[in-house]
Formats: C-alpha cells, sequence, structure tokens
C-alpha cells in the first residue's frame, strides 16, 4: 500500500500481526509515516511506518466492497472469542457465576449496586461481623478483573489474615491467583520492587506501616485497586486541635495516594469519637471531610459508606438471615480469700498509677500504665493468671534490681520501653489486648520505682502478693470455676436428646486457657473431648482443631483466646460463655460473631461470667442490665452500636480503668450508674444507630424481591457453561490440543497446547501447567476447588483460548462470511453486524463497554438483538454453496447503506438511552460529592481568609514577625482555592457521558435456509406460513399468563432463547420468573424444532424454562406447557434440534394444557 492511499478512517489489516485497526491520523515524514489508530477494544495507539512495513498494509473494504469470504467455522470461532472476551457486557452478574460461591441478597447489592457502579470507587463497607465482607472484596475483584478494569489490586490487612485471604478466600473461590508478601518475596523480585513485579498481592497493614523501605517501593508503583481489611486500624486520634497520625493511618494516605479504587472494610468504623471517624473518612476523600469535626459541618456519607447490621440481613425468601441472639450475666461471688486478694492487688494498681504520675517520658508512663492494667485485668481472670503474672513481675523486677546494683543504674530495657515493645501510642486497644498476652518480658518490668530502695520495696509486696495468689490457688475454691460448672450442669447445655452441645469458651489469657484446659479435662472425664486454640499454633494447627471441634461429636468445648480465635468460624455451636471480659467492647460481639455468622439455625446464646463486689464487676453488671433493657426496645440492634457508645466522653475501657483508680464512695458509685444509664438510654442508642444511616442502609422485603428476579434474569442470561465448554474443545482442538471427559462431569488436557503455553512461558500472560487432570465447566462439578479448576471466564486457560483464537481467527470478523439460518427468521438474505462501543466520561476515562448486534434486511427496518444471533447460524454446505454459486441469492440484495442505517439507529437508539441512563445515574452521585466538596473546601477557605487578613493587618502596623506569617497564610488560601477548583473540575469531567466512535467487529451475510433450498414462492408460502403459527403462539401464550395472574413481557425480538418472560407472584410475597420459548406449529404437527440457543438455555435454566407448543383448535388454539423436557441436548455437531412432540411430553417432568378461544382461556389437564 502506498501512503497517500492510506488516510483517516480506513480499517486496515497489517499494522498489527493479528488485528484490524482503523486509522485515526497519518502525518507523513519524509518516506516513513507516523500512523495514529484504533484498535478493536478501543484503546489508541501510535506507530512509524517505513516503506518496508507499508508494503504489508492492506485496506479491509467497506461493505459494498467486502469479500464475504472468510472461512465460516473460523468466523464462529472467533466470534465466541470475542463474545467471551466480552462475556460482561451479557452477563453484569459474571464474577457471581464464575466463583465457587453462592452470594446473599445483602452481598449482592454490596457489590452490584453500591460499588461497581461507582468508579473511581472510593468506599467504605462496614457491615456486620459474620455478613460475609470477604466474599463482597472477591466478588468486586474479580468482576473489575473480568472487565479489564484491575489488573493491579494489593489487599492490605492485619498479618494474621493474610494467609487465609490467599489460600482460604481469593483462590479456592474465586479462582485469583494472590501472591503473599514475605521477606523472601521482597527479596528474589526481577525488580527487586515487588510491588511493581507482582500484580496481586496480599501484605501485613503492619509489615507494610513500619517498614520505611517498603513504603518506598510503594511510592513508585500504582495499583487500580486497594482493599484493606480490618481498616479501623488505619486510626489518627483528635485530641483538641491536634491530630496524632499513626503509621497505619500514614500507610493509609501512602495507599489512598496511589490507587485509582480504594475499598476499606471493617465492623467497627466509629470508636464513638466523631472528631476520629472524620479523620478516617479521609482516608476516602480528604475534601469531603476537609476540617473534620472542627468545621461543625453536617458529614455526608452518601456513596461513601455502607453499613447493614444483621438483624436487617434477609435471604432470597426475605426471612431474616441471622437467628435471634441474646446475652446473659451470670454472676457470682469471691470467697473472702478472693475478695481480700482482689483487694489487695487493686491497692498495688493504684499506688503504682499514683506514682506513675510523677514520670516524665510519656512513653514510659504509658508503659507502667498499661503494664498495671494488664495486670489487674490478669487478676480478674482467673487464679492461676493472677498467680503467673505476680511470679513474672516479681522475677523481672528482681533481674532490675540486680542490674542495678551491678551498674548503678537499670540498663537499655530502660523500665518499660527496650526492643520489642511497642510504640504505646501508636496501638489501638485490640493491639494491646492481643499484645498482653504475648510471651513478652516488656509488660513486666514496667515499674515507676525511680531508686534500688523504691524497687526493692515493691518486689516485697510482689513477693506477699504472689505468695497470697498461690494460696488462693492452691485452696480449690474458685468461685468463677464453679459458675461455668453450674452453667455446664445446667439444662440448657444439653439438647432435646440429652447431648451435651457444643460450647465455645473465650479467655483474654493463655494463662486462664491453660488453667481451664486442665480443670475441663477432668470435668468432661478426658482431654480428647476438649479442644483449645492458643497463640502460636500455625495455621495447619488451628485448622486442624477447628476440624475436630466440628466434625467429631464426642469433642463438646473449645477454648480459644481473642487472637489465636480470630477468623475461625463455629456455626456448629450456639453458646459462648465469655470466661473474662475484653475492656474493648468491639471484641465482644467479634467474639460473638465467632457463632452469630451466615448459616447458624439456633438461637444464640452468649453467657458473661460477672464478679460481684468488684469494681470492674459493677460496672459490667450495671452495663449489662442497662444493655438487657434497651435490647428489648431496640429489637436485639445493641451488640451493633456497643462499640460506638462514649461514657461521658469515655471508652469503656477508661471508664473501667477510671473505677479502679478512684476511691469507692457512694457519690462516685452513683456517677458511674448515671453515666451508664444516660451512655445507654433508648434515645441515645437510636441516635448513634441513626448517625450513619444512609438510604442504602436498608434491606427490606422489596429489595430482596427486585435483587432475586435481577438474579433469575441474570443466570437465565448468563453465558452459559455449556457455551464456555464448546467454545473450549473446539479452540483446543483447533490448536492442536484434546479436551478428554473424565466421565465424572469433569475433564482432562494431557497437554496444553503450545501456542496456549508459549505467551505464559515468555510472561505475557498469567503461568499455564502443561497439563490439567480435572477441569470443570460448571461450578456444580466442582467437588473440590483445590483439584479441580472452574474454567471460566477469568481463568488463564480460558483467557489464553481466547486470545489465540482472536489472533489466528480474528481476521476473519473483518472479512466477513456467509451463514446458513435454519430458523429462517426472514424471508430474504440480511447482513448482520456486531459493534463496539465505549462510552467514556468527560476526561477520557472507560466507564461502560457495550456490544450491539444488528440485522439489516432489504426492505425492513434493521432489527437489534440483546443475545449474539449468529448463535443459530451455521456454516453453508455443500450443496447451498452451490447455490449460492449459481446466483440463487443475490448478496446485492443487501441495502447498499445497510452499515450506515444499523450506526443510525443504534446511535438515535440504544446508545442514547445508554447515555442518559449512565448520565443520568452519574449526574446524581457527582451531584452530592460536589455539594460536599464544596461545602467544606469553602469553609475552611473562609477560614483561612480569615486568619490570613488578621496576619496581614499585624504587618501593616509594622509587626516584622507578622510578614512572614501573612505570607504563609496567603500561599495556605491559594492552595486551599486550587484544591477546590481542580476538584470541582475533576468532578465535573466526571458527570460527563460520552459515545466514542461505534467500531465494527464483525459482519456476516446471513441466508434462511429455505431461500438456498426451495422455489421463491414456495420459500414465501413456507415463511408466511410459520410466521403465523408463531404469531398464534405468543398471542396463546401470552392469554394464557395474564390469565394465570402472571404478568408477561414479550422478549422474541432479542433472541434471548426464550420468546416470553413472564412474572409469578409467591403466596409469600415473593416472585418467580418464567423463561417461555414458544413454538406454534400446525395442527397434525409430530414435531418441533428448537435452535442451538433455545437448547443451551433450557439445559441451564432446568426449574424455570417452558417450552409452549400451540396447535390451532377449531377457532382457537390449544398451548401445552412442557417443564424439563430439554436437558443436556445440545451438540456442537448440530445446529438445529427437530423433536418429536411425544418424545417431548415423555420427557417432560409436568405440563400442563390450556385452550385459548378469544379473550377465554381454560386450563384442560
Amino acid at each position: 500500500m502506498r501512503l497517500e492511499e492510506l488516510k483517516a478512517g480506513m480499517r486496515v489489516e497489517g499494522v498489527l500481526p493479528t488485528e484490524v485497526v482503523e486509522v485515526v491520523a497519518v502525518t507523513p515524514k519524509g518516506s516513513a509515516a507516523n500512523l495514529v489508530y484504533q484498535r478493536l477494544d478501543g484503546s489508541f495507539d501510535s506507530v512509524s511506518l517505513y516503506p518496508d512495513d507499508l508494503a504489508h498494509v492492506r485496506p479491509i473494504v467497506a461493505q459494498s466492497g467486502r469479500r464475504y469470504d472468510a472461512d465460516p467455522d473460523a468466523f464462529l470461532l472467533a466470534s465466541e472469542a470475542l463474545r467471551i472476551r466480552y462475556s460482561y457486557v451479557f452477563d453484569p452478574r459474571l464474577a457471581m457465576h464464575t466463583s465457587i460461591i453462592e452470594p446473599l441478597p445483602h452481598q449482592i447489592t454490596a457489590v452490584y449496586e453500591d460499588m461497581l457502579p461507582r468508579q473511581p470507587l472510593r468506599f467504605l463497607l462496614a457491615d456486620d461481623p459474620g455478613a460475609g465482607k470477604t466474599i463482597m472484596a472477591g466478588l468486586l475483584i474479580k468482576e473489575l478483573m473480568i472487565r479489564g478494569e484491575v489488573e493491579r489490586c494489593l489487599i492490605v490487612c492485619p498479618g494474621s489474615l493474610v494467609q487465609q485471604w490467599v489460600e482460604d478466600e481469593l483462590g479456592p473461590k474465586f479462582g485469583l491467583e494472590f501472591r503473599m508478601l514475605t521477606n523472601d518475596v521482597v527479596d528474589s523480585t526481577r525488580t527487586g520492587n515487588p510491588f511493581r513485579d507482582i500484580p496481586l498481592m496480599v501484605a501485613s497493614m503492619d509489615k507494610l506501616a513500619r517498614d520505611e523501605r517498603l513504603q518506598a517501593m510503594l511510592r513508585d508503583v500504582g495499583w487500580d485497586l486497594v482493599v484493606v481489611d480490618e481498616a479501623h486500624k488505619m486510626a489518627a486520634h483528635v485530641n483538641g486541635r491536634k491530630v496524632d497520625y499513626t503509621h497505619r493511618y500514614r500507610l493509609g494516605q501512602l495507599l489512598s495516594s496511589t490507587t485509582r479504587n480504594l475499598l476499606l472494610m471493617t465492623a467497627t468504623p466509629h470508636n464513638g469519637k466523631e472528631a476520629d471517624f472524620q479523620e478516617f473518612m479521609k482516608l476516602l476523600d480528604p475534601d469531603r471531610f476537609e476540617g473534620g469535626a472542627r468545621s461543625g459541618l453536617t458529614r455526608d456519607l452518601g456513596g461513601l459508606m455502607r453499613r447493614l447490621q444483621k438483624e436487617e440481613l434477609l435471604t432470597f425468601e426475605g426471612k431474616p438471615l441471622f437467628p435471634i441472639r441474646e446475652a446473659r450475666t451470670a454472676a457470682y461471688t469471691l470467697t473472702p480469700a478472693e475478695q481480700a486478694l482482689y483487694e489487695h492487688v487493686s491497692d498495688y494498681v493504684r499506688e503504682g498509677f499514683n506514682r506513675a504520675e510523677a514520670i516524665v517520658r510519656a512513653d514510659r508512663k504509658n508503659a507502667v500504665g498499661f503494664a498495671l492494667t494488664s495486670l489487674q485485668r490478669r487478676l480478674a481472670s482467673s487464679p492461676m493468671a493472677a498467680w503467673r503474672s505476680l511470679g513474672r513481675r516479681r522475677k523481672r523486677l528482681e533481674e532490675l534490681a540486680q542490674e542495678v546494683r551491678e551498674h548503678g543504674a537499670y540498663t537499655a530495657h530502660d523500665r518499660g520501653h527496650g526492643q520489642g515493645s511497642p510504640d504505646w501510642d501508636e496501638w489501638d486497644a485490640d493491639d494491646l489486648e492481643d499484645f498482653e498476652d504475648s510471651d513478652t518480658v516488656v509488660l513486666d518490668d514496667a515499674t515507676a520505682s525511680e531508686t534500688l530502695e523504691e524497687l526493692e520495696s515493691e518486689i516485697a509486696e510482689l513477693k506477699a502478693l504472689e505468695a497470697e495468689a498461690a494460696d488462693v490457688l492452691h485452696a480449690g475454691e474458685d468461685r468463677k470455676w464453679h459458675e461455668l460448672l453450674r452453667l455446664l450442669e445446667s439444662p440448657q447445655m444439653r439438647d432435646a436428646e440429652g447431648r451435651r452441645e457444643k460450647l465455645l469458651v473465650f479467655t483474654e489469657y493463655t494463662d486462664t486457657l491453660e488453667y481451664l484446659e486442665g480443670k475441663l479435662g477432668s470435668y468432661l472425664g478426658s482431654a480428647e473431648r476438649l479442644r483449645a486454640i492458643r497463640g502460636g499454633m500455625n495455621r495447619d494447627e488451628r485448622r486442624r482443631v477447628e476440624a475436630d471441634f466440628k466434625q467429631d461429636p464426642e469433642v463438646s468445648v473449645l477454648v480459644a483466646t481473642d487472637a489465636a480465635g480470630e477468623g475461625i468460624n463455629l456455626q456448629v455451636a450456639h453458646i459462648l460463655i465469655n470466661y473474662d471480659l475484653p475492656w474493648n467492647p468491639n471484641r465482644i460481639e467479634q467474639r460473638f460473631g465467632r457463632i452469630h455468622r451466615i448459616g447458624q439455625r439456633h438461637t444464640c446464646y452468649m453467657y458473661n461470667l460477672v464478679a460481684d463486689g468488684t469494681r470492674e464487676g459493677d460496672v459490667w453488671h450495671r452495663l449489662f442490665d442497662k444493655l438487657e433493657q434497651e435490647s428489648v426496645t431496640l429489637n436485639g440492634r445493641v451488640f451493633d452500636v456497643l462499640g460506638q457508645v462514649t461514657y461521658d466522653d469515655k471508652s469503656l475501657g477508661d471508664l473501667l480503668l477510671e473505677s479502679i483508680r478512684e476511691d469507692q464512695t457512694p457519690e462516685r458509685q452513683a456517677y458511674l450508674d448515671t453515666v451508664i444509664d444516660n451512655s445507654l438510654d433508648t434515645e441515645t442508642l437510636r441516635r448513634i444507630m441513626a448517625r450513619d444511616v444512609l438510604a442504602t442502609d436498608s434491606l427490606d422485603v422489596e429489595d430482596v424481591r427486585r435483587v432475586r428476579a435481577d438474579i433469575e434474569r441474570a443466570n437465565a442470561l448468563r453465558l452459559q457453561p455449556h457455551y464456555i465448554q464448546s467454545f473450549f474443545a473446539w479452540a483446543v482442538e483447533d490448536l492442536g490440543g484434546h479436551l478428554a471427559s473424565n466421565r465424572d462431569g469433569t475433564w482432562r488436557i494431557r497437554k496444553v497446547p503450545l501456542a496456549l503455553r508459549v505467551s505464559s512461558i515468555t510472561g505475557a500472560r498469567r503461568p499455564l501447567a502443561d497439563s490439567y487432570s480435572s477441569l470443570a465447566f460448571d461450578k456444580e462439578d466442582v467437588a473440590d476447588p483445590g483439584r479441580t479448576d472452574l474454567v471460566a471466564v477469568g481463568h488463564p486457560l480460558l483467557d489464553a483460548a481466547v486470545e489465540e483464537t482472536l489472533a489466528k481467527h480474528g481476521g476473519a470478523l473483518d472479512h466477513g462470511t456467509v451463514l446458513v439460518d435454519d430458523g429462517n427468521r426472514t424471508l430474504g438474505p440480511r447482513l448482520m453486524l456486531a459493534y463496539s462501543l465505549s462510552l467514556a466520561d468527560g476526561g477520557g476515562q472507560e466507564v461502560e463497554r457495550r456490544i450491539y448486534y444488528v440485522e439489516v434486511e432489504q426492505g425492513h427496518e434493521p432489527a437489534t438483538f440483546g443475545q449474539a444471533p449468529y448463535i443459530d447460524y451455521r456454516a453453508p454446505n455443500a450443496d447451498e454453496v452451490a447455490a449460492l454459486d449459481r446466483g440463487v441469492a443475490d448478496p446485492l440484495a443487501i441495502p447498499a447503506d445497510a452499515e450506515a442505517q444499523a450506526e443510525e439507529l443504534l446511535m438515535a437508539g440504544p446508545v442514547a438511552e445508554d447515555v442518559r441512563r449512565l448520565g443520568a445515574e452519574r449526574q446524581k452521585r457527582v451531584d452530592r460529592v460536589a455539594e460536599a466538596v464544596r461545602q467544606r473546601l469553602n469553609h475552611a477557605i473562609a477560614a483561612a481568609s480569615t486568619e490570613e487578613q488578621r496576619w496581614a493587618e499585624k504587618a501593616r502596623r509594622g509587626d516584622e514577625g507578622a510578614r512572614l506569617t501573612a505570607s504563609n497564610r496567603h500561599r495556605d488560601l491559594d492552595a486551599l482555592k486550587m484544591r477546590r477548583d481542580v476538584r470541582l473540575r475533576e468532578l465535573e469531567a466526571q458527570r460527563v457521558v460520552r459515545p466514542k466512535p461505534l467500531r465494527l467487529v464483525e459482519a456476516a451475510l446471513v441466508f434462511p435456509s429455505r431461500m438456498l433450498r426451495q422455489a421463491p414462492d414456495a420459500a414465501k408460502d413456507a415463511f408466511e406460513a410459520r410466521k403465523a403459527s408463531e404469531q398464534r403462539g405468543m398471542d396463546a401464550v401470552m392469554s394464557i399468563e395474564r390469565s394465570l395472574g402472571h404478568d408477561p413481557t414479550d422478549v422474541s425480538r432479542q433472541n434471548f432463547g426464550w420468546d416470553v418472560e413472564s412474572v409469578v407472584p409467591r403466596e409469600d410475597g415473593t416472585e418467580d420468573i418464567l423463561f417461555i420459548e414458544s413454538k406454534g406449529v400446525c395442527e397434525d404437527a409430530d414435531t418441533v424444532t428448537l435452535s442451538a440457543n433455545e437448547v443451551l438455555k433450557a439445559a441451564g435454566n432446568q426449574e424455570s424454562f417452558v417450552l409452549a407448543v400451540t396447535r390451532p383448535h377449531g377457532s382457537g388454539s390449544t398451548t401445552t406447557y412442557y417443564w424439563g423436557a430439554i436437558r443436556n441436548d445440545y451438540n456442537r455437531a448440530l445446529d438445529s434440534y427437530p423433536f418429536k412432540i411425544a418424545e417431548i411430553e415423555r420427557r417432560a417432568e409436568r405440563h400442563e394444557t390450556y385452550v385459548t378461544e378469544g379473550s377465554t382461556c381454560t386450563r384442560r389437564s
């Protein structure tokens, strides 16, 4: 091709090795040229072409000169590859259908209604514990990857959950191959930056937050999506006008700045302090929360957050997803010896706090305070924990005293803030509670003693307390243990047959866990009836313990610490006992969440052991009594907000500590009672629950009905596994391989074709194995996800088959081909066209992709299709090719302007409608965000302007020191104004939705088979008779459905594989959808013919697909509905499926016959 022949708008091949492109612009550069082109996927690129390159460039001529000479089989195979590549266009729930999960209504709405439509996504998913947020995140990730919007994804979570994310969730359930960030991974990556080399990664939050080298690597790369699990740990703390930013919060800021999409997940987003919460929300959108709570402005969470409580979650039947849960207090009274020990240790703790007030260094003061708090809490846990804790502390202080004697001063331990010690100001309540049960000695050597004499006096006091604790322990009169025994012997602990119920016992401390192991083993008669999950167990050990508890009927009790119990799901039990109570109330809800989870069928009970006559016990008593009252009023929802309650602006932990440190007087007790009553009264709790309620924060029966109907329709319309299997087998065979059956619903490939493996070997695609012994195409056939691969969209094997097929046969789509329609949808030939369209925002970012199918016939309006029409077409046989060669059908019968007609129809109809729909959705979202941004930043600008004027006035009065400050304030004001203007321009760009040019991606001439084998008059008569029968059948079905009280819709023009969708109301208020394929036949017909598409859709929707066969009957008609008659009848070698009606009747699971006469419809059988 000569340079001067290359023009904008031409479609050419030879620029890329395997793809036709459209020329956008040509700029001559001497004998060469710079070429800008658009690819099939809508993306743009450029290349320099020299004369030798131009020699290989060939034009793809327009319709009037299109050759239509491509191999029909190659065209059909490439068409299926293209349809699978863009399968998300036709299946809006594709990730759901290609993952080994069965999502629930609230999980579906979170992903497909609350998150996916928001691009870019900045979102806080805050549903209750046990709601399945990991499932929602997995669905979101996979859906965005399938749509091509995410290639690089980072998941950040607590270190204890990293392996669970990779090995239990993303891999087995979603087929996603994420890597864990380990030291070995960091040291062995090709470029030295694992974040650049590994696109899908799961990393520990603290590993990233505390390693500056890793943070530097993070700054060098960008992400398409970052997901943060347990995101509340990325907290900032507001104290007056000062904000303390933790390392984790800084990590959140870094991640937010390097990703387009950010998802934060936590069940506890609000700690009761509004200022802290608004700082946390700045991670998602700093502009919408500028000024934080100090601004005094009302915050708007619309589009940024969803929080559903367990009591709101429903099944697809509209029933509560979670059973009732109840909390009960089990109170006990200490023995005199226990009471005395409690008072003596509490006095020691109080005195230690008083002495700590004199410590200047904040870190040391915090360490001492935490050590004393831990000792007090261990005292309340068990005699064993108290005795061991006092002994450890005494021993460590003796070691410190010896150091003083030898060196004259403390050594590097620095009294509680040495190596291995946490940064106390950094850690949240969860961290501190986990840390104090660790094996570290840091807690035991933190002391307020300043001199050797003070230290020796403290050691003497500890010796006396340790001896007293030993006496209590060995006396064997542990009242808390006896209260546990009373519970174990109560009727609630046995089922109707008298068998012991499975029981979960939580404690905060390993010392107490070991104490309970011995006691419970003796009580149960054997240690084999008991299991324990403790800190330090590896993941395999934890799994074995969990499996024993779930599956072994002889194992009835599981004891666990909080840190060790994180991530375990124990719906097999419905009774939980808190042997001791965490001071962080969110931990109570998290413990309850171990048994109160999806799949639990029984009412769940939580028993809290509380000691009367202790200061903590009095607080817990009052709190639980108040909660019990309010639980009735608020329908059990108080558990969801307990962690958001503050007590006179204090946390529950601070209130408990205050109760121990302060003198116990009647006035003090009255104050505590009043604080708890006021903090947990009905109106306060209602206000907290209403605080974060959004329009989307509810899920009622109507929502469930809508979701259920959407899912039924999506299931019916999805790319059925039969299509995937058929394409894959054909593509593998075409590439030189073979797919063989294992005769158990799975398949194997002994040797993957080299063409598929070569790109994975070079790193261009994800790696493939040399062979696969177990492949399934339907998730129902995946018995073991660890053994069997689900070959679905997103699996590297299928993706490779798609890309290699398009590379080999993509040119056939542009050249065009000739196909035959056995369904004889039209009388004459028609042109089938497929168009790709990208809808973009004002910044050029793609927001949606569409594929449109159009057919144009001479003398008729162009027709659009919801599904690919070529599914029911085939290659012409030898006789038909001969007929075409003889000129039986003249291709020139296709209108010369067929493509122009098709594009005009699309732009005026479907494209315009898609633009209006998307524009309206985005307009509403952007308006809300823009108003919030404008309000916050204008308020900040006004405040900054006032401040700038104040300093400028000082400077004008001659204050030299104010001149620099005024200049800085002016610069700050300008920066705020620029920030506002830039953000509002970005939002305006997001508001706009514009279609890019339509791209023709395939074309074929389609001939009715009758046209090629019958005389024109005979073909016309047969066509008109068939149309009359079809219309009779459709009229009858619509009449029958209306007479039954159903709501039918004619979708026969959409090529879905059925003709009528009928909504059927159920007695429980929900609805079903019937997909009815109508077949009108003559009175004496004994055969009915289905297309390949209809057979596949019938096989994939057995319960809801109905075949309706209508015959003339006098002046009316007789129609028989058949359920389950069409099963696994698909055969790639067949293009149409004639069934004997008698055989249909024999195979049907049930059938009903109706007689229609005019507007009257009567059921006959």
